[in-house]
């Protein structure tokens, strides 16, 4: 089982075959952490262009995926950040989520993983390289008007080991609209070098296998 769950969950992270997952699939759900530091073209004081960055973490693709404020405190007991693998094929639906683990469902989709997953392993999966796209998914519910993520693709590669998976690098555009304290509505249009994707901490099995 242990050998099934390293290939399932590092594939999930770094990108897995995207298509519709059919309702009798099973999917591992992982918790997630994330960060993408979003690089953006801004102007100065003097009106000059300059570079700014600003840092979306987990709380903040939860809070953006489901059309809220930045600064909306997440509910820990509805509300995780979670990689979901596709069990059943494995591989086709995999997906970054929005998972209530009190009623063991997806709230909402952050990112699909795309086509192009290529794995290499050892015998067992204890040593894994992957690279593959993340397609993020257009905010729809909410304040999709003042809060949300759009449609790009991210591409991502790492490593890992079962209980132990993360990425070396996270790269792409990114848009997002956020509405700070001020009411003041930004819509930034970046790219991502450095990101980083990590899963650790299993959440169960949704439905369960049996």
């Amino acid at each position: 089982m242990k050998r099934f769950l390293s290939s399932c969950v590092l594939a999930t992270i770094l990108a897995l075959p995207a298509a519709a997952a059919a309702i009798i699939d099973t999917f591992e759900i992982e918790k997630a952490t994330v960060s993408l530091p979003v690089v953006f073209q801004t102007l100065d004081s003097h009106g000059m262009n300059t570079l700014a960055t600003k840092t979306l973490k987990t709380n903040d693709l939860v809070n953006l995926a489901l059309g809220r404020s930045l600064a909306t405190k997440l509910d820990k007991s509805t509300e995780v950040l979670a990689f979901a693998a596709d069990a059943s094929t494995p591989g086709a639906g995999s997906a970054l989520v929005v998972f209530n683990p009190a009623t063991k469902t997806i709230t909402a989709t952050v990112w699909n993983f795309g086509n192009d997953f290529m794995l290499l392993s050892n015998e067992d999966f204890s040593k894994n390289s992957a690279f593959g796209s993340m397609v993020i998914v257009a905010t729809a519910t909410g304040d999709a008007a003042h809060n949300a993520l759009h449609a790009t693709t991210l591409e991502a590669a790492g490593t890992g080991k079962f209980g132990s998976l993360s990425s070396t690098a996270v790269i792409g555009p990114v848009s997002f609209t956020f509405t700070d304290a001020n009411n003041v509505t930004t819509t930034i249009n970046g790219i991502v070098l450095k990101g980083k994707a990590k899963g650790s901490g299993a959440l169960g099995v949704i439905p369960p296998i049996m």
